[in-house]
Parts: C-alpha cells; sequence; structure tokens
C-alpha cells in the first residue's frame, strides 16, 4: 500500500513539473520570430489585433485589464497582457501575436503556469 502512495505521488510531481516547464515564460516559441527585426516594425508584422489578445487573455485570468502591448519574448512576437485579480494580485499572459496561442502565464508571485 505504501509503495502505491509513493507511485502516486512521484506521478503527480512529474506531471506538475511537466506542465510548469511547458507553459513557462523561460522557453517560449512564437509563431512570429522578430530576432532581426526593428520595433517599428511590429505592429505590422502582428497577425490578430491586440483586442483579440486581450478578449483571448481574459478567457484564461478573469479581473480587469491594467495594459497590453506588443514585446518581444525571447526573439518572438507577443502581446502581454496584464490583469489584477480581485485579490490585488496581477498576472501577466503573454499572447501569441501571429495565432492568438497563450504562451506563458506569470502571476505577481513570480510563479508560472
Amino acid at each position: 500500500m505504501e509503495y502505491k502512495k509513493i507511485l502516486i505521488a512521484l506521478s503527480l510531481v512529474a506531471s506538475g513539473t511537466y506542465a510548469l516547464a511547458e507553459k513557462s515564460e523561460d522557453n517560449i516559441k512564437g509563431s512570429i520570430d522578430i530576432k532581426n527585426v526593428s520595433k517599428a516594425s511590429y505592429a505590422s508584422l502582428a497577425k490578430i489585433t491586440l483586442e483579440e489578445a486581450v478578449k483571448k487573455a481574459q478567457a484564461r485570468s478573469s479581473g480587469k485589464v491594467m495594459s497590453s502591448h506588443l514585446e518581444k519574448e525571447d526573439g518572438y512576437l507577443v502581446y502581454a497582457v496584464n490583469i489584477i485579480n480581485a485579490d490585488k494580485k496581477v498576472t501577466e499572459i503573454l499572447v501569441d501575436a501571429g495565432n492568438g496561442e497563450i504562451l506563458g502565464i506569470e502571476k505577481e508571485d513570480g510563479k508560472n503556469d
């Protein structure tokens, strides 16, 4: 019986670690490579609008949007959307500017989802 508990615990830890690494901002891979692109060109390269990116972010985190903008993250073009929730905690959500995919979520406490 103790053996089963250990296996279950190890499985939960392993799956949680994998999910965290998969969504971490530290290793995002977007659809628009901007490693050698000037900041002035960002808006013309985006394939989704800021409004679309904000809607995608709001679907993942409830609260009020504090700010949103285009930026370079790990060499890819993303929208960074900052949302504050009822507990006054801020969540930054990175939305791929090419396809609208959520690339990363970072909570105010520094933990990535």
